[in-house]
């Protein structure tokens, strides 16, 4: 699944979609309490692998971040990447998506020492095949 940034819905007074070309992100992230997420539908139960498409300006950097999907929970710190707009990808663990047909993968913030959390442009859930068990923090 390719969750893109203007797939986006946001919640919060400051995050938001800014569609220049040059952006193309989720972004304006100024506000901890702001959030975002991505409906999904289709997915098979299971577990998946999650990358996503981050920047982050000098001095922004170590926000902490909560992704969710259902009940399966994965934390991660953002990396300062030399820019909002300079992307990094990360592969940061996996998340298990449970049985139910639509699902909402969420990303919200828990801590922002910065100007910003982060920028991201996308994210990527891959199916990972076989018996595993979700990573924990």
């Amino acid at each position: 699944f390719l969750l893109a940034a203007h797939q986006v819905v946001t919640h919060g007074k400051n995050v938001q979609y800014e569609p220049p070309a040059h952006k193309n992100t989720v972004g304006y992230w100024t506000i901890v309490e702001d959030w975002v997420h991505w409906d999904i539908e289709g997915a098979k139960p299971g577990l998946y692998e999650v990358e996503i498409l981050q920047g982050c300006g000098t001095g922004s950097g170590g926000s902490e971040v909560e992704l969710s999907i259902g009940d399966s929970r994965l934390l991660f710190t953002v990396m300062e990447t030399g820019g909002f707009q300079k992307f990094m990808s990360r592969r940061l663990g996996t998340l298990e998506i449970g049985s139910a047909v639509r699902h909402s993968f969420q990303i919200r913030p828990k801590r922002k020492p910065g100007v910003a959390v982060m920028d991201v442009r996308q994210v990527i859930l891959r199916p990972i095949p076989g018996p595993a068990t979700p990573s924990r923090p």
